[in-house]
């Protein structure tokens, strides 16, 4: 038989290497002459290394030589023709002659609505792994948080160490990598793609990168012998005997990607012929990524990982990256932000209480890339997340699956996606109204056929119906990610805001009294707050739901005189400012000042000298808060709260003032302190009846130059008197709430009421349905008790 490959002589190398001196040409040039890709070939033909005939010829000629002259004879050459091949001159070989391929097939990205490929490596960010994949484990709904354990951080999740990727990689050869819709499984195997080929990781292997959607139906029907020509069809044809010999000797990295692409027709027949292929070449190394819920046929020897989600290093590595490509692919070319201040402030921005629905979403990267595209309009994100929530429900139902060209098996499941919607928000609302952010695979099947039963009119038998009901969960698992098993048999949404969305839509679309009256019931429920935001959105009339929540807190409130009393008087004095245009917050700023103090003063058990000091102080803030508040433009009810606060901290602070001297006593000092206010408050209010009173207090006052123990004496027997003239002055003049005790009963009513103004005032702002007059007429019915 004649041997494939040649080897030059030492002699025949000498008459070549000084052909290629008098020719003056680079071995680069050589290799274009004779049409190869590279130069090995020529470095082995010129180390008398074995190379294929029809090469060596070909540079035998380019040289004007001889190749019978340069050649080893047969009887020298005693090497077998492929029994011991040079393994790493081949994987190199085919490296190079499939690098524009690989770089056509994985160098680049199609990110959502960016109008142009990306290049990987310019977006690219190394993923984590769960060490424990989590719809396998064993675990109880006792062992998920409930909603008494309300943290946003935890419900839908348990929380499980992260592992680097590459970790994994090192530890297994045959992996199947599991994700959600967006996860990143496909530019993860692209991306080991590419490093492969370029030899900065495993560069002992060859990588193959195959879509298998994209393999043809008529090749899986093929003899299984055939499978080696079916995966790599692309491959030149005189190229497959050094692959197959790659693949026996374990030097190939195979990148199967999109098992739960492959239609449910031709899924198992490809896995056997998989498996039978694997057997043959196992020591190969081989990746495979699908969703979980797909993946039902388990592969032996194959060891199983789950994507886990982006991190906040992971977040806070990515963003910039992205704002910086959308400045560079820009096709207008506007850059009224740069991408270093859209990255810092998206990433400064998802840190506020007010975005944290949006620090769920966009763990997942597919719905990070959505928000950053929303934000980076306005450096900004809407203060309405409404669009948000429904672009991202979007993507993982029907865009993400659209945008790859991918057409999902219905599974003898015939639903539309309004359908589906319907469903999951049915599901999403009977969940939290019974407390449930995870339920059992029984109740949530019970909860489906009631659905069907009562919403969809199903006439199906029993028995039709659960097996019916398996086939909606899996198929709605399975394709979209929206609805998750964490744990055998125990499932969730997959982010806390769309169960929260998807149950306002429910509510939004059925608004009958008694779906009103589970808002209302549990309108002191935080878990329940941005629900009821979402549904002032979604709803076609608002104005209901305002009404029925501002009725709900009101009766509540009213149970209660000294309540009523306290939010008389904070009415009372908002009044007396000008500024009515900021009349809604100046009353946000009075309850939370007159909590604050009135929690700090009744704290300090105040009596006697030090009673009528703060009293006058208290009086003092009353009548300058007009100029205090004034300037302060908050713009929100919790800017409100904390300014309020903040005000309490500072003004009297410090009742208990620090002696200048230890000489001087300290009932002389606080005398001084209560004469000094008195004289202040006289100035303010120069005309009335409130300042003749003030100043006749002023005057009854004993006069500092008593001795110390004639003042304490006089505060002991005759303080009280004068004290009890103030209260009544101060009473007179509706200041009479100033330092009334409240109980932490009234305090925390008058917390949960102000908490429902805070949704009112939300709820008015998310409303689209409010005409001007309308929407002044509801405002002006805030922080009222009757």
């Amino acid at each position: 038989m004649v041997k494939r490959s040649l080897i030059a002589s030492p002699t025949g190398v000498e008459k070549a290497k000084k052909a290629f001196k008098r020719k003056g040409w680079t071995q680069e040039y050589l290799a274009a002459e004779v049409g190869l890709q590279t130069r090995q070939s020529i470095w082995k033909f010129f180390s008398g290394k074995p190379i294929y005939r029809h090469v060596f010829i070909e540079i035998c000629f380019a040289l004007d030589l001889n190749p019978e002259e340069i050649a080893l004879s047969p009887e020298d050459d005693l090497t077998p023709d492929t029994d011991h091949p040079d393994l790493d001159f081949w994987v190199e070989d085919l490296r190079q002659s499939q690098a524009s391929t690989l770089e056509h097939q994985c160098g680049f990205v199609q990110m959502l609505d960016v109008t142009r490929p990306i290049e990987l490596e310019d977006i690219y960010v190394d993923v984590n792994i769960l060490p424990e994949i989590p719809h396998q484990r064993w675990l109880e709904i006792s062992d998920f948080p409930s909603a008494s354990e309300y943290n946003r951080s935890r419900l839908t999740k348990i929380a499980q160490q992260r592992i680097p990727v590459t970790t994994i990689l090192e530890k297994y050869k045959h992996l199947v990598i599991l994700g959600q819709p967006g996860a990143g499984k496909t530019t993860l195997l692209q991306a080991l793609a590419i490093q492969c080929n370029q030899g900065s990781w495993r560069r002992d292997l060859l990588p193959i990168f195959i879509r298998l959607k994209n393999l043809p139906e008529d090749n899986l029907k093929l003899n299984s012998s055939n499978f080696l020509n079916d995966l790599f069809s692309y491959s030149p044809a005189d190229n497959l005997a050094q692959l197959e010999h790659l693949l026996l000797q374990g030097r190939v990295l195979l990148l199967l990607d999109g098992l739960d692409e492959v239609p449910a027709k031709s899924k198992l027949l490809l896995l056997q012929k998989l498996q039978r292929f694997l057997e043959k070449y196992h020591n190969i190394t081989c990746l495979i990524t699908c969703r979980p819920a797909a993946y039902q046929y388990h592969l032996p020897n194959f060891t199983e990982i789950e994507i886990a989600d982006f991190s906040d290093q992971q977040i806070s590595s990515f963003v910039p990256k992205f704002f910086q490509l959308l400045n560079h692919h820009s096709l207008l070319n506007q850059k009224d932000y740069s991408s270093e201040i859209l990255s810092q402030q998206f990433l400064k921005q998802i840190q506020k209480p007010k975005n944290r629905s949006i620090r769920e979403l966009i763990k997942t990267p597919i719905l990070l890339n959505l928000s950053c595209l929303v934000f980076q309009q306005k450096a900004d994100f809407p203060h309405n997340l409404l669009k948000l929530y429904q672009q991202s429900l979007d993507i993982l139902l029907t865009r993400w699956d659209m945008t790859r060209g991918i057409q999902r098996d219905s599974e003898q499941c015939n639903f539309s996606v309004a359908e589906k919607i319907n469903l999951l928000s049915y599901l999403a609302y009977v969940m939290i109204k019974k407390d449930q952010y995870f339920v059992d695979q029984h109740h949530l099947q019970k909860y489906i056929i009631h659905y069907l039963i009562n919403y969809q009119k199903s006439q199906k038998n029993r028995n039709e119906l659960e097996q019916y009901v398996i086939k909606i969960l899996k198929t709605i698992e399975s394709q979209h990610g929206i609805l998750v098993e964490q744990a055998r048999e125990i499932y969730s949404f997959s982010h806390l805001t769309f169960q929260e969305y998807l149950a306002s839509h429910w509510i939004a679309h059925h608004p009958k009294t008694s779906v009103f009256q589970t808002l209302v019931n549990h309108l002191y429920d935080p878990n329940w707050h941005n629900i009821i935001l979402i549904t002032f959105s979604l709803l076609p009339k608002s104005e209901t739901l305002f009404t029925v929540i501002q009725e709900k807190s009101q009766e509540d409130i009213a149970q209660d005189v000294e309540c009523v009393l306290f939010l008389t008087w904070v009415q009372q004095q908002a009044k007396r400012c000008q500024e009515q245009s900021n009349f809604i917050f100046v009353q946000g700023v009075l309850l939370s000042f007159g909590l604050s103090r009135n929690l700090r003063l009744q704290q300090r058990n105040l009596k006697g000298l030090t009673l009528a000091t703060a009293l006058v102080q208290e009086l003092l803030f009353w009548l300058d808060f007009q100029r205090m508040i004034t300037p302060l433009r908050v713009k929100n009810l919790a800017e409100a709260w904390l300014k309020g606060r903040e005000l309490a901290s500072q003004w009297g602070e410090n009742l208990q003032v620090q002696l200048p001297s230890r000489k001087v006593s300290y009932v002389r000092v606080q005398q001084s302190m209560l004469k000094r206010d008195l004289q202040g408050l006289c100035e303010l209010s120069l005309e009335g009846e409130l300042a003749v009173s003030l100043n006749s207090l002023l005057l009854d006052l004993p006069s500092l130059e008593m001795k110390t123990e004639q003042l304490k004496k006089w505060w002991e027997t005759e303080g009280n008197i004068w004290l009890e003239k103030l209260q009544n002055v101060l009473a007179q003049q509706g200041y009479s709430q100033l330092l009334q005790p409240l109980g932490d009963r009234q305090r925390q009513a008058l917390l949960q009421f102000y908490e429902a103004q805070v949704l009112l005032v939300e709820g008015l702002t998310r409303a689209i349905d409010l005409s001007p007059d309308v929407r002044s007429h509801l405002e002006s019915k805030l922080f009222q008790v009757t």
